[in-house]
């Protein structure tokens, strides 16, 4: 009984090497990103949004830089939530931020942007088609048809006087509006256009009619003219060099800017320009929303997707700290959808030699609707061979590597994500034919299989003997040139011809980038086959054939 176990073991051994051989062996990892940090992430070409404190790429929400404004004095600021305009404020008695309903605006459900006179109470409110201006009546925040203008189109952003009921209207198309109710009716008193791409956020100075317009890699200062009653920028205040901006907050002291991995802190400096203080910065910062600056000190409050975190600036540390006591959790945001399709790229990869395979592994989620195209580049992204994450692929042979992923859905409320992304590469050396030589006696039979390996750079192989072209030389003993002595037919499988003598064969690899690889020569010998009373009847019949 023990010896027909062990033979059984031994033959389900034998079966899976077998049918299961041995992977290749792995090529050279030369990419493998987490996202922890944007250290490999070409920031300038990458539209698509880069969470680095949860670690993942996926496709950026509808921008909603103004969704949190706060009050200057006391402890207050306003946010644009699903449920309403709320209305926060800290309350002593629980050491805690709490909602007050009086200066609220529950009405307004759809709001993508909120602005507070710093005197009073009034709330302004943009809508996607809509400003209207609330002001506190002594038990509640109300409007009239006078403090509200309706159909506007591609509106982004809005900030508002400190001491003045007006406010400013960033659209998409860089055009920057004022509007102002101060006669008690809303209309716009200035237009400007900013001329610039890709507009983000607009942020008034306060006491002060300047303002500061960011765009997505950089932010301007524009001066109010008295002289001619409109704006002119001032290009000795203009900060470039920024990625991904969602939002821009400042006064007259300093500007804070958002992106996707935290806050940048700008302070103006006394060139009249603006450098960066990593003391007053703060990142990571997952899912980050809109910031705004509390006036008159070096606090701001940043909107994220859970919740508002609160950051003070510390004298002991020196530096900005979380307070929580002075956050709130829960919100449930206005929902805009995601914009799609957006890209991600890697920076470029160098490598010291050539590759011309390559191996993509991602750890990615498609929710259903959601879709990533992968494409890689070898000579730094001038030209791109779209690939399968899981399988080798061949491309041009280069050393500048770069990653590209489409994100994209048919659904705007949910996004594919991207965790890691690892790109390995290895390059075809040659092909192996084996054997080198085959024999047979006698014409019209099989001889042999014949086997091609392809050999790359990292030690790996790959049997290639289906994938390749056969070239066989023939030379036949005694007879004219055209005469078969051996044919390759199927997967390598070799039988004689119809004439003895000598045949060459190679093998041929031809691959997607158009480089052939040509095997080493195998000798085939047909011999003849002469019964032993056969001899004279074997040199007539070559006599015939000469």
């Amino acid at each position: 009984m023990l010896k027909k176990t062990g033979l059984l073991i031994f033959l389900a051994a034998l079966v899976l090497a077998l049918y299961h051989p041995h992977p290749a062996g792995a090529g050279q990892v030369i990419l493998d990103d987490k996202f922890q940090n944007t250290d490999y992430v070409d920031t300038g070409k990458t539209t698509a949004y880069v969470d680095t404190a949860g670690g993942y790429v996926c496709l950026p929400q509808q921008p909603m830089p103004d969704a949190i404004a706060m009050k200057q004095f006391g402890y207050e600021y306003a946010i644009a939530t699903a449920g309403g305009i709320n209305v926060y404020s800290y309350d002593d008695a629980t050491g805690k931020m709490a909602l007050n309903p009086a200066l609220s605006v529950p009405s307004v459900t759809n709001a993508i942007g909120v602005a507070v006179r710093q005197d009073t109470p009034d709330i302004w409110a943009l809508t996607s088609n809509s400003l209207t201006l609330y002001k506190f009546n002594g038990s509640q925040m109300a409007t009239n048809p006078n403090l509200q203008v309706t159909g506007l189109n591609n509106v982004l952003s809005v900030s508002s006087w400190s001491n003045a009921d007006k406010a400013a209207v960033l659209s998409k198309s860089g055009t920057v509006t004022v509007y102002d109710a101060s006669g008690g009716s809303l209309a716009p008193s200035v237009t400007f256009s900013t001329g610039l791409t890709n507009p983000v956020a607009v942020s008034v100075m306060p006491g002060t009619p300047d303002m500061v317009v960011a765009t997505a890699n950089a932010f301007y200062y524009y001066v109010y003219n008295d002289a001619t009653g409109n704006y002119v920028q001032d290009s000795t205040r203009t900060v470039t060099g920024l990625t991904g901006t969602l939002s821009v907050s400042g006064q007259q002291t300093g500007t804070a800017v958002l992106n996707n991995s935290g806050v940048n802190y700008y302070l103006q400096n006394d060139a009249g320009g603006y450098k960066s203080v990593a003391a007053l910065s703060a990142s990571p910062i997952s899912s980050p929303v809109a910031l705004s600056i509390k006036l008159g000190s070096y606090d701001y409050a940043v909107l994220t997707r859970s919740g508002v975190k609160y950051y003070t600036y510390d004298d002991a540390a020196g530096m900005v700290v979380e307070n929580p006591a002075l956050e709130v959790s829960g919100l449930n945001l206005v929902s805009l959808g995601y914009l799609h399709p957006k890209d991600y790229y890697s920076v470029v990869v160098n490598t010291e030699s050539n590759y011309d395979n390559v191996l993509l592994t991602v750890n990615q989620t498609l929710p259903p609707g959601t879709s990533v195209d992968w494409y890689i580049s070898s000579d730094g992204g001038l030209n791109w061979a779209a690939v399968t994450p899981g399988s080798w692929a061949t491309i041009e042979s280069g050393n500048q590597f770069v990653v590209h992923a489409v994100l994209d859905t048919s659904d705007s409320n949910v996004t594919p994500k991207i965790f890691e992304v690892k790109l390995e590469v290895k390059a075809l050396t040659g092909i192996t034919l084996s054997p080198t030589s085959l024999s047979v006696i006698g014409v019209n039979k099989f001889i042999g299989s014949l086997a091609v390996t392809a050999n790359y750079s990292d030690g790996s192989t790959q049997d290639v003997t289906n994938l390749v072209a056969w070239n066989v030389a023939q030379y036949p003993t005694l007879v004219q040139s055209g005469a078969v002595v051996a044919y390759v037919s199927g997967p390598g499988q070799v039988f004689s011809g119809p004439y003895v003598g000598t045949a060459i064969i190679t093998a041929v690899y031809s691959i997607s980038n158009g480089q052939s690889f040509t095997s080493n020569p195998c000798t085939v010998t047909v011999n003849p086959d002469i019964p032993p009373s056969g001899i004279s009847n074997f040199v007539q019949n070559y006599r015939r054939e000469v």
